[in-house]
């Protein structure tokens, strides 16, 4: 591919990204499962991340409702973005509890993956 005179390699993770739609939950876990031959959201339900705590270990695990509170997430993105859905206001305490779930949801999956690729 020529781009400006220059010729530009696609890498795998572009082909990737531009095939699976990351913001819609159901392309998420059929492009996953099919990926690594499993039902990527079971598997990620179960999966605990260990941590040394001092004189003990810990761990995180997803809750059991994960994908409802993130599927929300995505949808009143969904509408704030392209539907100017200015009927629904949040309060500050769903804003954040929606970035801490986010965040503590993208953190799980990249452990996960990286315990994953790492056997």
């Amino acid at each position: 591919m020529v781009f400006l005179g220059i010729f530009y390699k696609i890498t795998k993770g572009e082909i990737i990204a531009e095939y699976c739609n990351f913001q819609n939950l159901d392309d998420v876990q059929k492009s996953f499962s099919f990926l690594f031959n499993f039902n990527f959201y079971e598997e990620l339900k179960k999966y605990k991340w260990i941590y040394d705590a001092g004189d003990s270990e810990g761990f995180t695990q997803l809750d059991k409702d994960f994908y409802i509170k993130l599927k929300r997430l995505i949808d009143l993105r969904h509408n704030f973005v392209h539907d100017i859905n200015f009927n629904t206001t949040l309060s500050m305490n769903q804003i954040e509890n929606f970035h801490d779930e986010s965040i503590y949801f993208a953190h799980q999956v990249e452990r996960f993956l990286s315990d994953l690729l790492s056997k």
